[in-house]
């Protein structure tokens, strides 16, 4: 199974060619001057395949948004394990980056988590919390 390499929030993730172009990542709060409230959030993963994991193999993707009292909805995806590019170490962990957007409906002001599940295993939660009012300059 691949291993998580790390998950960061984001305004916008672009991957290109093995790149992941991150921008206003690592956030935790959100301010929101009226509620409910809506914002697409980026989960921005990074996976590490071993040469053990075999290439082409699918593992079972899942984030879960909850807020303080519930479960508010789930994306799924899968991550497949990349072919090793000829000439590669027999050492070196090839890797897989993934852009989960998340569609956040911001009911109540609080916290939240961001819960990633990699077939079944919760491997991360990243807390957020929704404030009132807006960030100081």
């Amino acid at each position: 199974m691949p291993e998580l390499d790390y998950m960061v929030l984001a305004d916008y993730v672009r991957i290109d060619n093995g790149i992941a172009h991150i921008i206003g990542a690592n956030f935790d709060t959100i301010y929101a001057s009226q509620l409910p409230s809506a914002r697409t959030v980026h989960a921005a993963l990074r996976f590490v395949a071993s040469r053990d994991d075999v290439p082409g193999a699918s593992h079972a993707l899942q984030l879960i948004i909850s807020s303080e009292d519930r479960q508010i909805g789930s994306l799924t995806g899968t991550v497949v394990i990349p072919d090793r590019s000829p000439g590669t170490p027999v050492h070196w962990r090839t890797g897989l980056f993934i852009d989960m957007q998340i569609p956040l409906l911001m009911t109540t002001y609080g916290d939240y988590a961001i819960d990633l599940v990699l077939n079944g295993e919760q491997l991360k939660s990243v807390d957020l919390r929704v404030v009132p009012g807006r960030p100081e300059v």
